[in-house]
């Protein structure tokens, strides 16, 4: 706003202006009707600025600013008449148009004030309110009337104008009125205006507040108070149009009730009742002490006042404890319950399963069971249909596993993503436990329709119990947790009990599990070779590089530790480390030999979803100069399920960097599809190698499979082949690349380079 970018030059000619008005009218410098026309100029401003303000304000200060500007305006309309009456020599009547429109602009400000102070309240705090302010309307008014009314009554009456006296008197009642509010702005709230926006508004106030006592002063005692009353009125309208502007100068405001401690909140709930106490002393302080019906009037609606506001207190505290009631009991359900199924969740079950273990001792062969469900394909159900399908899906199972156990009073739960645990009480032999855990499977492998769609999922199931497995309810979750993974690595759908031997399974995977976290910081890793040689020639043309690990001073098994690696996603950071190791090994074997050369290197599943897998492959090949050509990176068949594999997968392509299709025939990629994935070489899984010619059925597979790359233009890589029949019959089909221990064993890099004819560099 203009104005506000030069407040300097406004300030210093509204300074300029007050000056002249008190000198026209103070000295009588200047003609009267040039004094007329300035009273009119600052009304007129403040209208037009706040106008502009109300404008450019958002939500309820918008209002707010709206009904200021409309009293600005009744002001500049009333002052007008008033003038009016005065330019044309007449004397103004009382009440006039002028009367009523000073009224209005006082009522306008009013409501302005309780709007925006309403705007946060509740229903029973704006009651409250309403009553605060009448009590302090009623005592102000007693009190006026006992020593500035009643003392001045009889030249009042002389007048004989009751219409005027009244329109006088309203001046009392409302600046009272407008004094309550500028209260409950500095004692009931904080941040209702900035701190000048506050400053200016309520000075504002004051002013019109002083500028009605010295207009009430004229008319009752016949005072003149002249050019002093105008001033008042100009301070005031120009103060208010001031903290207008300087609310679009700063920060944006909310309407805050005051903290509920300290003294300002004490303050403000004594308030009224140390005003509505004036009345009570009102009476001694007269000196003629005469039994006044006035006041024993205000004190009975003061006092009903005070019981109808008790009243409410005592509703909205009744309220309040409903209200707080009602939220520590969601408070206690969401805490304690599951929000996508609604079952007791991990923390609430855990309780309920101490409590069952501390309850009592078993007896008569009671027991307590514990059973760990996992849901089997709940994550390819998830991925593929969407997570919404996923969540409609848990609902439902969790909805029959709840139905079938309320039949034997047990309690079941959502531990956390597809997993849900069972609390079998008063089980006594495995075969009832058993029979409860069929029950439950059934309840689970029974078809699921879902917007249209039929979905078919399982359930594998570990079983601790109580006492014979464990004491505790941390060991009970624990060892059915370990019988889930081993029903788990069974195949999937169906159960088993904790037994010694998976504790100390369990025992082992845990521990290995804690040393291959910092296998990598210790550089317990290294990677092996194992040479590949084209069929026809004979000739090295590359090496699939093989992670191992090496465990004080002995060889953990990859079957052992890479399926955990991938299960805790260190594979990614060890996969990482594993790629640029192999390149810069291929690196140094192309400078030290000029033939054709390529590494092959395993990746990951989890490794590849990574959403910067293929940013981080350049920039490996870029750290270790390697030419991108001399890189193959082998993926599964699982890898190719979305539009966003296909993607990476031609980034590579584009950049030079080989893919090659590992263990083709294991996984369920589609023959039809196979045409349109871009990659260059399918690699024969071992499987098929090892039996192709003991079993005629492998072989006329392994020959399918050959034709169809051999169709694709792609190139055939065979490993694990061990023999020389073997080798034979795969050279016989058209094998490209043979891979496997007939010719070498995986070796460390020093016995490669030696068998290579050179020492390792």
């Amino acid at each position: 706003m203009v104005l506000y970018r030069n407040r300097k030059l406004w300030l210093t000619a509204f300074a300029g202006y007050m000056a002249l008005l008190f000198l026209a009218g103070e000295h009588g410098v200047g003609l009267p009707n040039l004094m007329l026309a300035l009273l009119l100029v600052v009304p007129g401003f403040a209208w037009g600025v706040l106008r502009c303000v109300a404008r450019q304000s958002r939500g309820s200060y918008r209002t707010f600013w709206h009904l200021i500007s409309t009293g600005c305006l009744f002001y500049f309309l009333a002052q007008f008449i008033w003038n009016y009456y005065a330019w044309t020599g007449g004397e103004p009547p009382v009440p006039s148009v002028a009367d009523v429109l000073w009224n209005g602009q006082t009522l306008l400000f009013i409501a302005a004030i309780c709007y925006l102070m309403a705007k946060e309240r509740s229903v029973f705090q704006g009651v409250k309110v309403a009553i605060d302010a009448f009590l302090i309307l009623l005592v102000v008014g007693a009190a006026m009337w006992e020593f500035y009314m009643e003392p001045h009554m009889d030249m009042l009456l002389e007048k004989q104008d009751w219409v005027a006296l009244a329109s006088v008197a309203i001046y009392p009642v409302s600046d009272s009125v407008i004094v309550f509010c500028l209260l409950f702005i500095g004692y009931a709230y904080r941040g209702l205006f900035a701190p000048k926006v506050q400053g200016f508004f309520t000075a504002g106030l004051l002013l019109f507040v002083l500028g009605d006592i010295m207009y009430m002063n004229d008319y009752t005692v016949g005072t003149d108070t002249g050019s002093w009353m105008d001033l008042a009125y100009a301070f005031a309208l120009f103060a208010i149009a001031a903290g207008g502007i300087y609310s679009l100068g700063g920060k944006e405001h909310r309407v805050r009730e005051r903290t509920r401690n300290g003294w300002g909140e004490s303050l403000r709930y004594l308030l009224p009742y140390g005003v509505a106490s004036i009345l009570l002393v009102l009476p001694l302080l007269r000196h003629d002490h005469e039994d006044r019906f006035e006041v024993h009037v205000a004190n009975g609606i003061i006092v009903g006042l005070i019981m109808l506001r008790q009243a409410f207190v005592m509703i909205e505290n009744r309220s309040l404890l409903w209200g707080t009631s009602r939220l520590l009991n969601e408070t206690s359900y969401l805490a304690n319950h599951d929000t996508v199924t609604g079952l007791p969740n991990r923390m609430h079950f855990e309780r309920k399963l101490a409590e069952a273990l501390t309850k009592r001792e078993p007896e008569d062969g009671e027991r307590i069971a514990l059973l760990f469900l996992d849901l089997d394909r709940f994550k390819y159900i998830n991925d593929s249909y969407g997570h919404d399908i996923g969540d409609d899906l848990l609902r439902e199972i969790a909805a029959r596993l709840q139905i079938e156990a309320a039949e034997g009073g047990h309690l079941v739960s959502r531990r956390g993503g597809d997993e849900f645990t069972v609390l079998l009480r008063g089980v006594r032999v495995d075969k009832e436990i058993g029979e409860w855990v069929e029950r439950f499977m059934r309840r689970v492998t029974q078809p699921i329709v879902l917007d249209g769609g039929e979905l078919l999922t399982g359930a594998s199931i570990g079983i601790a119990v109580f006492p014979q497995d464990a004491r505790t309810a941390a060991d009970l979750l624990r060892n059915a947790d370990a019988a889930m993974y081993k029903a788990k690595a069974m195949g999937g759908g169906r159960h088993c009990f904790f037994t010694e031997d998976l504790d100390r399974s369990f025992t082992r995977t845990a521990t290995l599990e804690h040393s291959l976290r910092r296998a990598l910081e210790r550089g317990e890793f290294v990677l092996h070779y194992q040479p590949m040689y084209e069929a026809a020639s004979g000739r090295l043309v590359g090496t699939e590089a093989l992670l191992r690990w090496q465990r004080k001073g002995t060889l953990v098994s990859p079957a052992e530790f890479i399926p955990l690696a991938e299960e805790t996603g260190l594979i990614v950071p060890v996969g990482e480390w594993a790629l640029r190791e192999a390149c810069r090994y291929a690196k140094r074997w192309l400078e030290a030999f000029p033939e054709p050369f390529e590494i092959s290197v395993n990746v990951s599943p989890i490794q590849f979803r990574q959403p910067n897998f293929e940013d981080r492959v350049l920039g490996i090949l870029r750290e270790t100069g390697l030419p991108p050509e001399a890189l193959v990176l082998e993926i599964t068949e699982s890898i190719m399920r979305d539009d966003e594999a296909i993607r990476k997968l031609e980034c590579f392509k584009a950049h030079g960097v080989n893919i090659s299709l590992d263990d083709f025939g294991t996984g369920y990629s589609s023959l039809s599809d196979l045409h349109q994935l871009p990659i260059d070489a399918l690699k024969i899984a071992q499987n098929f190698t090892k039996d192709v010619l003991n079993n005629e059925k492998q072989g006329r597979i392994v020959k399918a499979i050959v034709a169809l790359a051999k169709s694709l233009d792609l190139l055939v890589v065979a490993e694990g082949v061990e023999t020389e029949e073997q080798f034979l019959f795969m050279y016989r089909l058209g094998c490209d690349v043979i891979q496997g221990y007939y010719f070498s064993k995986p070796l460390p890099e020093a016995e490669l380079w030696a068998k290579a004819g050179r020492p390792a560099s």
